[in-house]
């Protein structure tokens, strides 16, 4: 039951930047896309978050406000190390990043993640924000 909690949570935040185009912002993708700089700052203070033993969700202590969604996280995964490796270029959406992170169990793994929003910045795994965006 949580997880269809989360994945209603996840939708409706989503489909409200998308409503929130539509209510003076001109809708354009552009509107919540963050700058580069708070978008890393967001990927940061989410993986060291992880590092640390929490829960994803809400970053606390963040600003603009950081939320998190990441399946094999909230699985249980556990994090000892992370790399963000590069940004991917895209003219529009969401800020790609390549990240190679260190789990406490197997070899490295070489993932992205894509934040969007402004406040809050959305950090999404690549897995999660294909699953919301259809």
């Amino acid at each position: 039951m949580a997880t269809v909690t989360r994945r209603v949570f996840a939708c409706t935040a989503f489909g409200g930047l998308i409503a929130l185009a539509g209510c003076g912002k001109s809708g354009k993708v552009e509107d919540f896309t963050p700058a580069a700089d708070n978008a890393r700052k967001a990927l940061t203070a989410a993986l060291d978050h992880w590092v640390a033993g929490n829960k994803p969700g809400s970053v606390p202590g963040t600003k603009p406000a950081v939320e998190v969604v990441d399946t094999p996280w909230k699985g249980g995964q556990k994090l000892k190390s992370y790399e963000i490796v590069s940004e991917s270029a895209q003219a529009t959406g969401p800020r790609t990043f390549n990240v190679r992170l260190t789990l406490d169990k197997g070899p490295p793994v070489e993932t992205q993640y894509m934040v969007i929003g402004i406040d809050p910045l959305w950090v999404y795994r690549k897995e999660d924000f294909a699953k919301l965006s259809g």
